[in-house]
């Protein structure tokens, strides 16, 4: 699934995302490869599965290198969102961003914010909620997250095992947030 765009305005994503984000610098993590980043990813994409009953990411290191690759090979070569084409060969699922510096810090939060177009009472696979159900599929415990950026933009790619957005599993794998 691929995003880019204005986040749309959910409240509790927003809360989230303005407290894990709070003191982000943009300029000295992108000298530093991103580290910050990609761990800010991480707490966030997990604050929001906890909401949907998901357990927490643990960050694989394969999968986080091959996910930085993509994310240079997107910046780089590429110059704007495709997918992987070895993601099904390496059973993963995948979510993709591409922002401005200035929206870097907000690639989970879009993610999250498909949940306004999700149906819970006829749950499915849906191109404009894909990202938001990969997030919180309760089947995915591992994810490598890359960053890159380049003069067309910042791309951040999650990869996540094993994948979720499995045809028959929304129902057992994606919850609505708790109250």
């Amino acid at each position: 699934a691929q995003s880019h765009g204005a986040p749309a305005n959910d409240e509790f994503s927003k809360s989230i995302n303005d407290k894990i984000w709070k003191g982000f610098n943009y300029e000295s993590d992108s000298k530093s490869g991103f580290k910050d980043m990609k761990d800010r990813i991480l707490k966030e994409s997990n604050e929001l599965r906890a909401a949907h009953g998901a357990q927490p990411l643990t960050v694989d290191p394969a999968i986080e290198k091959k996910a930085q690759a993509y994310a240079e090979h997107l910046a780089n070569k590429v110059g704007h969102m495709v997918h992987d084409p070895t993601n099904q060969q390496s059973k993963q699922g995948e979510n993709l961003s591409q922002t401005s510096p200035n929206l870097a810090h907000i690639s989970a939060k879009i993610w999250y914010d498909e949940v306004k177009d999700y149906n819970f009472n006829n749950q499915g696979f849906g191109h404009s909620t894909g990202h938001f159900t990969q997030l919180v599929w309760k089947g995915s415990s591992k994810v490598g997250c890359g960053v890159a950026a380049s003069s067309i933009g910042v791309f951040t790619v999650c990869k996540y095992s094993p994948p979720g957005n499995v045809m028959g599993a929304f129902k057992e794998n994606v919850s609505p947030r708790k109250a």
